[in-house]
């Protein structure tokens, strides 16, 4: 007998496919069917069980709890403190003393020597008398004696001051002045594009071309007007790819838009024929498509049928 993969017991199978004990569903063939339910099987073993004589289970008395005596704890025992060691007094080092340092003799400085001006030595002055006198002869001789006349001492000449030579005074030609570089021109002023004014939702109802979150601003503030106002009308949507679906076996080809800034939120499913589906596999999620075709409703996503890539 085949057993039951959720209890493990031999087991067959009641009318409504379940397991008679634990009431698996056993999908599989291979069991013998019982003609009843699991329910009808359950109430027939709940009676059984209820029919069974009632045996009273003796009353045991609770036996008194032995009475303890409580003995007194002792006293707790203090620690003793630990013994202190003896202090030892050491003496303290005598401080050091610091040599007294004697100032050093200071050395005279060398002084440059005078400058010496270049001009003739003055002559020397003799004190003395260029000659000196005669000494006399002894009388035995017959030459008088003479004295020799002293030469006369000429008076040394006199030094004319001496003038220092300056050098040549150079008159220094100012410099032009450098010419600075001419600073180059500034570049021209690019024109700066006007900005568009915001469509009002008036406008949203009319135009063609349409981001995602312009249609569903439209769709969300007027609901059913907007609706019935794209209904049949060729739209140009804009907006990125959330998901490219392709199943040439189905013949299944339909391309997701969702908004930059609704993502997930605001879609609008693009369905392709055969022939303008031929490059959706090339097309890459985040990439931003402008697609053109016919609204089709609006729903959990927008619809849109017979589309093609502009």
């Amino acid at each position: 007998m085949k057993r039951c993969p959720n209890c493990g017991r031999a087991t067959a199978r009641t009318k409504d496919w379940a397991c008679q004990w634990c009431g698996y569903p056993l999908l599989g063939g291979g069991y013998k069917v019982i003609d009843k339910t699991f329910r009808e099987l359950k109430e027939e073993r709940e009676a059984a069980v209820r029919s069974l004589p009632h045996k009273e289970e003796p009353v045991v008395e609770p036996r008194p709890a032995p009475v303890v005596e409580a003995r007194p704890e002792p006293p707790p025992v203090k620690p003793e403190p630990p013994p202190v060691p003896p202090r030892v007094f050491r003496p303290e080092p005598a401080p050091e003393v610091e040599p007294v340092r004697q100032p050093e003799p200071k050395t005279p400085e060398p002084q440059p020597a005078p400058r010496a001006i270049a001009g003739p030595a003055p002559a020397a002055v003799n004190s003395e008398p260029a000659a000196e006198a005669v000494k006399p002869t002894p009388a035995s001789e017959s030459e008088p004696a003479t004295q020799a006349s002293a030469s006369p001492v000429s008076p040394p000449p006199r030094s004319e001051p001496v003038t220092e030579a300056k050098p040549p005074v150079v008159e220094v030609q100012p410099q032009a002045a450098a010419q600075s570089p001419a600073p180059p021109p500034l570049p021209a002023a690019e024109p700066v594009p006007e900005a568009k004014p915001a469509p009002t939702l008036e406008s949203l109802l009319t135009q063609s071309d349409l981001t995602i979150d312009e249609l569903y601003t439209a769709l969300v503030a007027y609901s059913t007007a907007a609706d019935d106002k794209y209904k049949g009308r060729v739209l140009r949507v804009t907006g990125m790819i959330y998901r490219t679906v392709v199943n040439v076996d189905l013949d299944v080809r339909y391309l997701i838009l969702t908004s930059a800034t609704k993502f997930k939120e605001w879609q609008v499913t693009c369905t392709f024929d055969k022939e303008h589906g031929q490059g959706l596999n090339q097309m890459k999620v985040g990439e931003t498509v402008t697609v053109q075709g016919k609204y089709d409703g609006y729903g959990a996503n927008v619809l849109m049928r017979d589309c093609s890539l502009v």
